[in-house]
Protein backbone atom coordinates (compact mmCIF):
# COMPACT_ATOMS: atom_id res chain seq x y z
CA UNK A 1 0.00 0.00 0.00
CA UNK A 2 2.59 2.36 1.13
CA UNK A 3 4.63 1.36 -2.12
CA UNK A 4 1.85 2.25 -4.36
CA UNK A 5 1.37 5.53 -3.21
CA UNK A 6 4.92 6.43 -3.04
CA UNK A 7 5.24 5.64 -6.64
CA UNK A 8 2.21 7.76 -7.13
CA UNK A 9 4.12 10.73 -5.21
CA UNK A 10 6.88 9.99 -7.70
CA UNK A 11 4.96 9.81 -10.95
CA UNK A 12 2.98 13.03 -10.54
CA UNK A 13 6.31 15.44 -10.15
CA UNK A 14 7.59 14.04 -13.37
CA UNK A 15 4.36 14.48 -15.55
CA UNK A 16 4.48 18.18 -13.76
CA UNK A 17 7.84 18.48 -14.91
CA UNK A 18 6.95 17.16 -18.32
CA UNK A 19 4.04 19.87 -18.53
CA UNK A 20 7.00 22.96 -17.47
CA UNK A 21 8.95 21.27 -20.46
CA UNK A 22 6.37 21.15 -23.28
CA UNK A 23 5.08 24.83 -22.16
CA UNK A 24 8.46 26.07 -22.15
CA UNK A 25 9.47 24.71 -25.29
CA UNK A 26 6.29 26.21 -26.81
CA UNK A 27 7.08 29.80 -25.63
CA UNK A 28 10.92 29.24 -26.44
CA UNK A 29 9.00 28.20 -30.10
CA UNK A 30 6.81 31.35 -30.10
CA UNK A 31 9.59 33.77 -28.94
CA UNK A 32 11.88 32.64 -31.66
CA UNK A 33 9.21 33.09 -34.30
CA UNK A 34 8.92 36.74 -32.98
CA UNK A 35 12.59 37.42 -33.34
CA UNK A 36 13.10 35.96 -36.49
CA UNK A 37 13.80 38.67 -39.70
CA UNK A 38 11.24 39.74 -41.82
CA UNK A 39 11.64 39.54 -45.69
CA UNK A 40 13.80 42.50 -46.92
CA UNK A 41 12.33 45.66 -48.80
CA UNK A 42 12.87 46.25 -52.27
CA UNK A 43 15.36 48.65 -53.28
CA UNK A 44 14.24 52.35 -54.69
CA UNK A 45 14.57 52.22 -58.41
CA UNK A 46 14.59 55.29 -60.96
CA UNK A 47 10.79 55.94 -62.07
CA UNK A 48 11.32 58.82 -64.62
CA UNK A 49 14.02 61.57 -65.78
CA UNK A 50 12.51 65.02 -66.69
CA UNK A 51 13.84 68.53 -67.30
CA UNK A 52 11.88 70.98 -65.29
CA UNK A 53 13.63 74.20 -66.13
CA UNK A 54 12.15 76.90 -68.61
CA UNK A 55 13.97 78.36 -71.11
CA UNK A 56 12.64 81.73 -69.85
CA UNK A 57 14.26 81.22 -66.35
CA UNK A 58 18.20 82.35 -65.75
CA UNK A 59 19.99 84.70 -67.65
CA UNK A 60 17.37 85.22 -70.20
CA UNK A 61 16.70 88.71 -72.16
CA UNK A 62 16.38 91.38 -69.98
CA UNK A 63 15.39 94.57 -71.59
CA UNK A 64 14.06 97.36 -69.35
CA UNK A 65 10.77 99.49 -71.10
CA UNK A 66 12.64 102.64 -70.39
CA UNK A 67 13.95 104.60 -67.00
CA UNK A 68 11.87 104.59 -63.94
CA UNK A 69 9.91 102.09 -65.14
CA UNK A 70 9.80 98.80 -62.81
CA UNK A 71 8.10 96.15 -65.84
CA UNK A 72 10.55 94.55 -67.74
CA UNK A 73 10.52 92.72 -70.94
CA UNK A 74 11.86 88.87 -70.83
CA UNK A 75 12.07 86.73 -73.66
CA UNK A 76 9.17 84.97 -74.75
CA UNK A 77 8.62 80.97 -74.87
CA UNK A 78 12.16 80.86 -76.52
CA UNK A 79 13.51 76.96 -76.25
CA UNK A 80 16.78 78.13 -75.88
CA UNK A 81 19.34 78.30 -73.09
CA UNK A 82 21.85 81.12 -72.77
CA UNK A 83 25.17 81.10 -71.31
CA UNK A 84 24.84 81.38 -67.83
CA UNK A 85 21.25 79.76 -67.74
CA UNK A 86 20.41 76.82 -65.18
CA UNK A 87 19.10 73.81 -66.93
CA UNK A 88 17.21 71.75 -63.84
CA UNK A 89 16.91 67.86 -64.13
CA UNK A 90 14.58 66.26 -61.83
CA UNK A 91 14.92 62.60 -60.91
CA UNK A 92 11.68 60.83 -59.97
CA UNK A 93 12.51 57.72 -57.41
CA UNK A 94 9.48 55.31 -56.72
CA UNK A 95 10.07 56.24 -52.91
CA UNK A 96 11.14 58.52 -50.78
CA UNK A 97 14.87 58.70 -50.80
CA UNK A 98 17.66 60.25 -48.61
CA UNK A 99 20.85 61.84 -50.30
CA UNK A 100 24.31 62.20 -48.98
CA UNK A 101 27.84 63.95 -50.72
CA UNK A 102 27.33 65.11 -54.11
CA UNK A 103 25.86 62.77 -56.87
CA UNK A 104 25.54 63.42 -60.25
CA UNK A 105 24.22 63.14 -63.20
CA UNK A 106 25.72 63.12 -66.32
CA UNK A 107 24.06 65.16 -69.47
CA UNK A 108 24.51 65.23 -73.25
CA UNK A 109 24.72 68.59 -74.32
CA UNK A 110 25.08 68.91 -78.63
CA UNK A 111 27.93 65.62 -78.35
CA UNK A 112 29.74 66.27 -75.36
CA UNK A 113 28.72 64.82 -71.79
CA UNK A 114 27.98 67.50 -69.11
CA UNK A 115 27.94 66.98 -65.13
CA UNK A 116 25.23 68.29 -63.66
CA UNK A 117 25.42 68.50 -59.62
CA UNK A 118 22.97 67.58 -57.18
CA UNK A 119 21.35 70.63 -55.84
CA UNK A 120 18.16 69.33 -53.26
CA UNK A 121 15.92 66.34 -52.85
CA UNK A 122 12.08 66.50 -52.21
CA UNK A 123 10.90 63.27 -50.96
CA UNK A 124 11.11 60.79 -54.14
CA UNK A 125 12.46 63.94 -56.23
CA UNK A 126 15.85 64.54 -56.41
CA UNK A 127 17.47 67.59 -58.08
CA UNK A 128 20.39 68.20 -60.34
CA UNK A 129 21.84 71.68 -62.12
CA UNK A 130 23.69 72.37 -65.00
CA UNK A 131 24.61 76.08 -65.83
CA UNK A 132 25.45 76.56 -69.62
CA UNK A 133 28.79 77.52 -70.74
CA UNK A 134 29.49 79.78 -73.54
CA UNK A 135 29.58 78.51 -76.89
CA UNK A 136 27.64 75.59 -75.88
CA UNK A 137 25.08 74.41 -78.34
CA UNK A 138 22.24 72.10 -78.87
CA UNK A 139 19.90 72.59 -81.61
CA UNK A 140 18.31 68.87 -81.34
CA UNK A 141 17.86 69.48 -77.13
CA UNK A 142 19.72 68.28 -73.73
CA UNK A 143 19.25 64.66 -73.43
CA UNK A 144 20.69 62.00 -70.91
CA UNK A 145 21.89 58.88 -71.70
CA UNK A 146 20.81 55.63 -70.38
CA UNK A 147 22.15 54.96 -66.24
CA UNK A 148 24.01 58.22 -66.44
CA UNK A 149 23.51 59.30 -62.60
CA UNK A 150 26.97 58.72 -60.70
CA UNK A 151 27.57 58.71 -56.94
CA UNK A 152 30.51 60.31 -56.67
CA UNK A 153 30.88 59.42 -53.35
CA UNK A 154 27.46 60.41 -52.17
CA UNK A 155 24.60 57.90 -51.72
CA UNK A 156 21.44 57.86 -52.51
CA UNK A 157 19.24 55.51 -49.82
CA UNK A 158 15.54 54.57 -49.76
CA UNK A 159 13.82 52.80 -46.65
CA UNK A 160 16.19 51.42 -43.98
CA UNK A 161 19.19 52.82 -45.63
CA UNK A 162 18.89 50.67 -48.35
CA UNK A 163 20.88 51.95 -51.24
CA UNK A 164 18.97 53.20 -54.36
CA UNK A 165 18.95 51.73 -57.67
CA UNK A 166 20.19 54.19 -60.14
CA UNK A 167 19.57 52.68 -63.36
CA UNK A 168 17.46 53.78 -65.72
CA UNK A 169 16.45 54.62 -69.24
CA UNK A 170 17.71 57.45 -71.50
CA UNK A 171 16.03 60.54 -71.83
CA UNK A 172 15.67 61.24 -76.01
CA UNK A 173 17.07 65.18 -76.64
CA UNK A 174 14.10 67.66 -74.95
CA UNK A 175 12.79 69.78 -78.25
CA UNK A 176 12.00 72.54 -75.50
CA UNK A 177 15.07 72.45 -74.27
CA UNK A 178 18.17 73.35 -76.58
CA UNK A 179 20.99 75.29 -75.74
CA UNK A 180 22.63 78.10 -77.69
CA UNK A 181 25.30 79.69 -75.61
CA UNK A 182 26.90 81.47 -78.34
CA UNK A 183 27.39 85.20 -77.55
CA UNK A 184 26.24 87.28 -80.98
CA UNK A 185 29.44 89.32 -82.36
CA UNK A 186 29.18 92.60 -84.12
CA UNK A 187 30.92 91.64 -87.83
CA UNK A 188 31.17 94.68 -89.28
CA UNK A 189 29.31 98.37 -88.77
CA UNK A 190 29.01 100.40 -92.05
CA UNK A 191 28.32 104.32 -92.96
CA UNK A 192 25.13 104.42 -95.33
CA UNK A 193 23.29 106.88 -97.76
CA UNK A 194 20.30 108.52 -95.74
CA UNK A 195 18.92 111.81 -96.85
CA UNK A 196 22.47 113.75 -97.91
CA UNK A 197 23.05 116.25 -100.75
CA UNK A 198 23.96 114.62 -103.66
CA UNK A 199 27.55 115.68 -103.40
CA UNK A 200 27.25 113.65 -99.79
CA UNK A 201 28.00 116.92 -97.41
CA UNK A 202 25.71 116.39 -94.30
CA UNK A 203 24.33 119.48 -92.99
CA UNK A 204 22.65 120.31 -89.63
CA UNK A 205 19.61 118.57 -88.72
CA UNK A 206 20.53 115.60 -90.96
CA UNK A 207 20.78 111.93 -90.29
CA UNK A 208 24.02 109.72 -89.95
CA UNK A 209 23.36 106.08 -90.47
CA UNK A 210 25.44 102.96 -89.17
CA UNK A 211 24.42 100.01 -89.80
CA UNK A 212 25.79 97.39 -88.14
CA UNK A 213 25.83 93.57 -89.08
CA UNK A 214 26.30 90.61 -86.15
CA UNK A 215 26.63 86.98 -86.30
CA UNK A 216 22.77 86.79 -85.42
CA UNK A 217 19.47 88.46 -84.92
CA UNK A 218 20.08 91.33 -81.87
CA UNK A 219 17.75 92.76 -79.71
CA UNK A 220 19.05 96.07 -77.56
CA UNK A 221 17.40 97.60 -74.46
CA UNK A 222 14.99 100.78 -74.78
CA UNK A 223 17.15 101.85 -71.50
CA UNK A 224 20.92 103.12 -72.20
CA UNK A 225 20.10 103.25 -75.11
CA UNK A 226 22.88 101.32 -76.37
CA UNK A 227 24.83 103.95 -78.79
CA UNK A 228 28.44 103.74 -81.07
CA UNK A 229 31.27 106.71 -81.09
CA UNK A 230 31.47 108.40 -84.23
CA UNK A 231 34.33 110.35 -85.02
CA UNK A 232 33.85 114.10 -86.71
CA UNK A 233 36.53 116.24 -87.00
CA UNK A 234 38.13 116.51 -83.51
CA UNK A 235 35.10 115.76 -81.82
CA UNK A 236 33.91 112.36 -80.92
CA UNK A 237 29.93 112.08 -81.11
CA UNK A 238 27.56 109.46 -79.92
CA UNK A 239 24.92 107.73 -82.56
CA UNK A 240 22.31 105.92 -80.47
CA UNK A 241 20.53 102.60 -81.17
CA UNK A 242 17.46 102.74 -83.17
CA UNK A 243 14.82 100.31 -85.17
CA UNK A 244 12.06 100.61 -86.53
CA UNK A 245 10.16 99.09 -89.91
CA UNK A 246 13.30 99.28 -92.22
CA UNK A 247 15.43 97.47 -89.54
CA UNK A 248 18.15 98.47 -86.85
CA UNK A 249 20.47 100.54 -87.18
CA UNK A 250 22.70 103.91 -85.09
CA UNK A 251 21.54 107.04 -85.56
CA UNK A 252 23.21 110.81 -85.03
CA UNK A 253 21.75 114.03 -86.20
CA UNK A 254 24.33 116.51 -87.14
CA UNK A 255 24.40 119.54 -85.14
CA UNK A 256 25.84 122.71 -85.29
CA UNK A 257 29.25 123.34 -85.37
CA UNK A 258 29.75 120.04 -86.71
CA UNK A 259 32.59 119.68 -89.45
CA UNK A 260 34.25 116.81 -90.78
CA UNK A 261 35.08 116.96 -94.84
CA UNK A 262 37.64 114.25 -94.92
CA UNK A 263 34.29 112.51 -93.66
CA UNK A 264 33.26 110.95 -90.46
CA UNK A 265 35.30 107.90 -89.29
CA UNK A 266 34.05 105.37 -86.65
CA UNK A 267 36.88 103.92 -83.86
CA UNK A 268 37.76 100.28 -83.01
CA UNK A 269 35.62 98.98 -80.36
CA UNK A 270 33.24 102.04 -80.38
CA UNK A 271 29.87 100.58 -79.23
CA UNK A 272 28.62 101.44 -75.46
CA UNK A 273 26.10 99.69 -73.59
CA UNK A 274 25.13 103.02 -71.70
CA UNK A 275 23.26 100.96 -68.71
CA UNK A 276 21.50 99.11 -71.66
CA UNK A 277 21.98 95.32 -73.22
CA UNK A 278 22.45 93.72 -76.57
CA UNK A 279 21.40 90.31 -76.82
CA UNK A 280 20.46 87.81 -79.07
CA UNK A 281 17.19 85.71 -79.19
CA UNK A 282 18.17 83.17 -76.49
CA UNK A 283 19.31 85.99 -73.99
CA UNK A 284 23.14 85.68 -74.50
CA UNK A 285 24.74 89.10 -74.66
CA UNK A 286 26.67 90.88 -77.68
CA UNK A 287 30.68 90.65 -77.61
CA UNK A 288 31.50 94.12 -77.97
CA UNK A 289 34.24 94.54 -80.22
CA UNK A 290 34.50 96.08 -84.10
CA UNK A 291 37.03 96.90 -85.97
CA UNK A 292 37.54 100.61 -87.14
CA UNK A 293 36.02 102.46 -90.47
CA UNK A 294 38.57 105.02 -92.01
CA UNK A 295 37.09 108.65 -92.74
CA UNK A 296 34.86 108.41 -95.63
CA UNK A 297 34.83 111.63 -98.07
CA UNK A 298 31.19 110.59 -99.23
CA UNK A 299 30.46 111.22 -95.53
CA UNK A 300 31.63 114.53 -95.37
CA UNK A 301 29.78 117.00 -92.44
CA UNK A 302 29.68 120.54 -92.65
CA UNK A 303 27.32 121.86 -89.38
CA UNK A 304 28.98 125.19 -89.51
CA UNK A 305 26.65 128.05 -89.85
CA UNK A 306 28.35 131.06 -92.37
CA UNK A 307 28.43 134.38 -90.84
CA UNK A 308 28.58 138.09 -91.94
CA UNK A 309 31.89 138.78 -92.59
CA UNK A 310 32.07 142.54 -94.27
CA UNK A 311 29.20 145.15 -95.66
CA UNK A 312 30.83 147.20 -98.82
CA UNK A 313 29.33 149.91 -101.26
CA UNK A 314 30.84 148.24 -104.42
CA UNK A 315 28.52 151.10 -106.62
CA UNK A 316 30.68 154.57 -108.00
CA UNK A 317 28.45 157.47 -107.07
CA UNK A 318 30.99 159.86 -109.61
CA UNK A 319 33.83 162.27 -109.13
CA UNK A 320 30.99 164.14 -106.36
CA UNK A 321 31.03 161.14 -104.50
CA UNK A 322 27.09 161.88 -104.37
CA UNK A 323 23.77 159.85 -105.92
CA UNK A 324 21.36 161.08 -107.48
CA UNK A 325 18.07 160.25 -107.82
CA UNK A 326 17.69 157.48 -110.69
CA UNK A 327 21.30 156.13 -108.92
CA UNK A 328 21.41 152.66 -108.07
CA UNK A 329 23.52 152.36 -104.41
CA UNK A 330 24.74 148.24 -104.32
CA UNK A 331 26.03 147.15 -101.28
CA UNK A 332 28.18 144.02 -101.31
CA UNK A 333 27.61 141.71 -98.15
CA UNK A 334 30.96 138.89 -97.65
CA UNK A 335 30.02 135.75 -95.70
CA UNK A 336 32.05 133.11 -93.94
CA UNK A 337 31.66 130.70 -96.81
CA UNK A 338 29.96 129.87 -100.46
CA UNK A 339 26.18 131.40 -100.04
CA UNK A 340 22.97 130.06 -101.70
CA UNK A 341 20.13 132.82 -101.94
CA UNK A 342 17.27 130.98 -104.04
CA UNK A 343 14.44 133.35 -105.32
CA UNK A 344 11.33 131.95 -103.87
CA UNK A 345 7.93 133.32 -105.36
CA UNK A 346 4.65 133.41 -103.96
CA UNK A 347 0.85 133.87 -104.88
CA UNK A 348 -1.40 135.93 -102.71
CA UNK A 349 -4.70 137.32 -103.79
CA UNK A 350 -2.99 140.67 -104.76
CA UNK A 351 -0.74 139.08 -107.09
CA UNK A 352 2.84 137.11 -107.27
CA UNK A 353 5.38 138.20 -105.35
CA UNK A 354 9.52 137.77 -105.62
CA UNK A 355 10.38 136.74 -101.71
CA UNK A 356 13.99 137.50 -101.20
CA UNK A 357 16.16 139.22 -98.66
CA UNK A 358 16.20 142.75 -98.07
CA UNK A 359 19.07 145.39 -96.47
CA UNK A 360 17.91 148.15 -94.74
CA UNK A 361 20.11 151.15 -95.73
CA UNK A 362 20.10 154.31 -93.45
CA UNK A 363 19.93 157.11 -95.93
CA UNK A 364 19.48 160.44 -93.59
CA UNK A 365 17.05 159.95 -91.09
CA UNK A 366 15.02 157.09 -93.38
CA UNK A 367 15.34 154.00 -93.72
CA UNK A 368 15.54 152.61 -97.12
CA UNK A 369 15.14 148.99 -98.49
CA UNK A 370 18.08 147.95 -100.55
CA UNK A 371 16.67 144.78 -102.36
CA UNK A 372 19.14 141.13 -103.42
CA UNK A 373 19.85 140.92 -106.45
CA UNK A 374 22.05 138.30 -107.29
CA UNK A 375 25.14 136.04 -105.34
CA UNK A 376 28.92 135.26 -106.20
CA UNK A 377 30.29 132.72 -103.90
CA UNK A 378 30.24 134.33 -100.53
CA UNK A 379 28.81 137.33 -101.88
CA UNK A 380 25.19 138.76 -101.67
CA UNK A 381 24.57 141.76 -103.86
CA UNK A 382 21.84 144.42 -102.29
CA UNK A 383 20.58 147.07 -104.80
CA UNK A 384 18.53 150.57 -103.91
CA UNK A 385 17.96 152.82 -106.58
CA UNK A 386 18.17 156.45 -105.29
CA UNK A 387 14.68 158.21 -105.24
CA UNK A 388 13.74 161.95 -105.12
CA UNK A 389 13.99 163.42 -101.87
CA UNK A 390 16.95 161.07 -100.35
CA UNK A 391 19.26 163.06 -98.90
CA UNK A 392 22.53 161.93 -96.62
CA UNK A 393 25.16 164.85 -96.63
CA UNK A 394 27.02 162.57 -93.60
CA UNK A 395 26.86 159.39 -96.53
CA UNK A 396 25.11 156.30 -96.18
CA UNK A 397 25.01 153.45 -93.29
CA UNK A 398 23.78 150.34 -92.23
CA UNK A 399 22.85 149.65 -88.39
CA UNK A 400 23.02 146.65 -86.84
CA UNK A 401 21.48 143.12 -87.92
CA UNK A 402 20.24 144.90 -91.05
CA UNK A 403 19.61 142.48 -93.35
CA UNK A 404 15.62 140.80 -92.94
CA UNK A 405 14.54 137.61 -94.74
CA UNK A 406 10.40 138.46 -93.82
CA UNK A 407 10.66 142.15 -95.56
CA UNK A 408 8.72 140.84 -98.55
CA UNK A 409 5.70 141.66 -96.65
CA UNK A 410 4.16 137.45 -97.10
CA UNK A 411 2.83 136.18 -94.50
CA UNK A 412 3.99 132.73 -93.65
CA UNK A 413 6.97 132.92 -96.20
CA UNK A 414 10.39 133.48 -95.52
CA UNK A 415 13.60 134.27 -97.65
CA UNK A 416 16.16 132.20 -97.20
CA UNK A 417 20.35 132.59 -96.61
CA UNK A 418 21.85 129.74 -96.71
CA UNK A 419 25.39 128.00 -97.63
CA UNK A 420 26.21 126.08 -100.68
CA UNK A 421 26.26 122.62 -98.44
CA UNK A 422 25.00 120.00 -100.57
CA UNK A 423 23.70 120.38 -104.19
CA UNK A 424 20.13 121.33 -103.85
CA UNK A 425 19.93 124.98 -104.91
CA UNK A 426 18.37 125.63 -101.60
CA UNK A 427 21.68 125.10 -99.47
CA UNK A 428 21.79 124.25 -96.16
CA UNK A 429 22.64 125.69 -93.56
CA UNK A 430 20.68 129.04 -92.61
CA UNK A 431 23.27 132.10 -92.24
CA UNK A 432 23.60 133.76 -88.89
CA UNK A 433 22.39 137.36 -89.83
CA UNK A 434 23.89 139.43 -86.17
CA UNK A 435 26.18 141.70 -86.95
CA UNK A 436 27.74 145.09 -86.05
CA UNK A 437 26.22 148.51 -87.65
CA UNK A 438 28.35 149.96 -89.92
CA UNK A 439 29.59 153.76 -89.96
CA UNK A 440 28.53 156.51 -92.57
CA UNK A 441 30.75 156.65 -95.49
CA UNK A 442 30.81 159.87 -96.55
CA UNK A 443 32.31 158.66 -100.03
CA UNK A 444 28.72 157.47 -100.34
CA UNK A 445 26.70 160.86 -100.44
CA UNK A 446 23.11 161.27 -101.35
CA UNK A 447 21.46 164.27 -102.51
CA UNK A 448 22.88 165.11 -105.77
CA UNK A 449 20.31 167.70 -108.09
CA UNK A 450 16.91 166.06 -109.05
CA UNK A 451 15.85 165.28 -112.54
CA UNK A 452 13.97 168.08 -114.49
CA UNK A 453 14.42 171.52 -115.72
CA UNK A 454 16.22 173.96 -113.72
CA UNK A 455 13.32 176.92 -113.00
CA UNK A 456 14.31 178.87 -115.46
CA UNK A 457 14.11 176.01 -118.10
CA UNK A 458 17.33 176.51 -119.59
CA UNK A 459 19.50 173.02 -117.79
CA UNK A 460 19.57 169.64 -119.62
CA UNK A 461 18.18 166.93 -118.17
CA UNK A 462 19.96 164.17 -117.01
CA UNK A 463 19.12 160.81 -118.71
CA UNK A 464 17.04 158.25 -117.23
CA UNK A 465 17.97 154.45 -116.36
CA UNK A 466 19.20 152.06 -118.72
CA UNK A 467 16.72 148.80 -119.11
CA UNK A 468 16.28 146.59 -119.27
CA UNK A 469 19.88 144.57 -119.70
CA UNK A 470 20.47 141.24 -121.06
CA UNK A 471 23.45 139.23 -121.42
CA UNK A 472 24.23 136.24 -123.95
CA UNK A 473 27.46 134.33 -123.59
CA UNK A 474 28.62 132.12 -126.59
CA UNK A 475 31.95 130.02 -126.25
CA UNK A 476 33.12 132.60 -123.24
CA UNK A 477 32.48 135.66 -125.27
CA UNK A 478 29.97 137.92 -123.63
CA UNK A 479 27.51 140.30 -125.52
CA UNK A 480 25.48 142.76 -123.52
CA UNK A 481 22.59 144.63 -124.58
CA UNK A 482 20.31 147.18 -123.45
CA UNK A 483 17.04 148.81 -123.86
CA UNK A 484 16.92 152.94 -123.85
CA UNK A 485 15.96 155.06 -121.29
CA UNK A 486 12.23 155.80 -121.34
CA UNK A 487 12.56 159.05 -119.94
CA UNK A 488 15.14 162.12 -118.68
CA UNK A 489 17.66 163.95 -121.05
CA UNK A 490 18.75 162.56 -124.81
CA UNK A 491 21.72 160.10 -124.19
CA UNK A 492 24.52 161.31 -125.89
CA UNK A 493 26.88 158.07 -124.37
CA UNK A 494 26.42 154.75 -123.18
CA UNK A 495 28.79 153.55 -120.72
CA UNK A 496 29.13 149.73 -120.15
CA UNK A 497 31.52 148.24 -117.84
CA UNK A 498 31.54 144.36 -116.98
CA UNK A 499 34.12 142.98 -114.38
CA UNK A 500 33.93 140.23 -111.43
CA UNK A 501 31.06 140.35 -109.21
CA UNK A 502 32.79 141.99 -106.77
CA UNK A 503 33.52 145.14 -109.02
CA UNK A 504 36.76 144.55 -109.50
CA UNK A 505 38.85 143.76 -112.67
CA UNK A 506 36.64 145.74 -114.85
CA UNK A 507 36.84 146.27 -118.45
CA UNK A 508 34.74 149.53 -119.66
CA UNK A 509 33.53 150.69 -123.24
CA UNK A 510 31.69 153.70 -124.35
CA UNK A 511 29.07 153.99 -127.37
CA UNK A 512 27.18 156.45 -128.68
CA UNK A 513 23.25 156.64 -128.06
CA UNK A 514 22.43 154.77 -131.00
CA UNK A 515 24.18 151.77 -130.32
CA UNK A 516 22.16 149.31 -127.64
CA UNK A 517 24.67 146.36 -127.36
CA UNK A 518 28.10 145.52 -127.28
CA UNK A 519 30.62 142.55 -127.14
CA UNK A 520 33.61 141.82 -124.62
CA UNK A 521 35.80 140.07 -126.92
CA UNK A 522 38.24 138.27 -124.16
CA UNK A 523 36.80 135.37 -122.76
CA UNK A 524 35.31 134.63 -119.43
CA UNK A 525 35.56 132.25 -116.92
CA UNK A 526 33.81 129.18 -117.11
CA UNK A 527 31.66 128.80 -113.66
CA UNK A 528 32.14 131.97 -112.82
CA UNK A 529 29.69 135.49 -111.74
CA UNK A 530 30.44 138.24 -113.17
CA UNK A 531 28.51 141.98 -112.81
CA UNK A 532 27.72 143.99 -115.58
CA UNK A 533 26.57 147.84 -115.12
CA UNK A 534 25.29 150.29 -117.42
CA UNK A 535 24.64 154.03 -117.63
CA UNK A 536 23.57 156.57 -120.17
CA UNK A 537 25.15 160.12 -119.57
CA UNK A 538 24.74 163.64 -121.78
CA UNK A 539 26.47 166.91 -120.81
CA UNK A 540 24.08 166.96 -117.87
CA UNK A 541 25.79 164.20 -115.98
CA UNK A 542 25.02 160.77 -115.57
CA UNK A 543 21.63 158.79 -115.49
CA UNK A 544 21.04 156.05 -112.55
CA UNK A 545 22.73 152.91 -113.32
CA UNK A 546 21.45 149.51 -113.89
CA UNK A 547 23.35 146.34 -112.65
CA UNK A 548 23.47 143.27 -113.57
CA UNK A 549 25.17 139.74 -113.29
CA UNK A 550 25.49 136.50 -114.82
CA UNK A 551 27.30 133.32 -115.03
CA UNK A 552 29.61 131.66 -117.22
CA UNK A 553 28.30 128.22 -118.06
CA UNK A 554 30.57 125.65 -117.38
Amino acid sequence: MQTTIGFRRLVAPVGLMAAVLTAAALLWSASSVAASPPHQLAAAAVESIEITSKTTDGVGLTIPYGAGMKKTYRRPSYSRYAAGDVVEFAVEFDQAVSVTGQPQLNVLVGSATRTATYASTDEATVLFEYTVVDGESDHDGISVAANSLRLNGGTIAGASDTAADLTHVALPAQSRHKVDGVAPRLLSVKLVSSTNTADDVLSIGEEVFIKPTFSESVRASIAGPPSITIQIGEEQRQAKWHSDSFGFYFRYFVQEGDLDLDGISIPANAIRLNGGTMQDMSGNHLVLANAGVPSNWEQAVDGVRPTVQQFRIVSDPGDDRTYSPGDAIVIRVAFSEDMRIPEIRTTTEKGSHRVVPALALNVGDQVRWATFRDESENHAFFVYQVQDGDRDENGVSIGANAISLTHHGVNGVVAMIRDAAGTSGWGANDAVLTHARVRNNASHKVGGQSTGDSDDGQQLEKPGTVWPISVAVENQIATVSWGAPDHGGAVEQYVVRLGNANGKNRTVKKVDADTLSVTFNKKQKRDKTYRVEIFARNAAGKGGSEYLFFRVPD
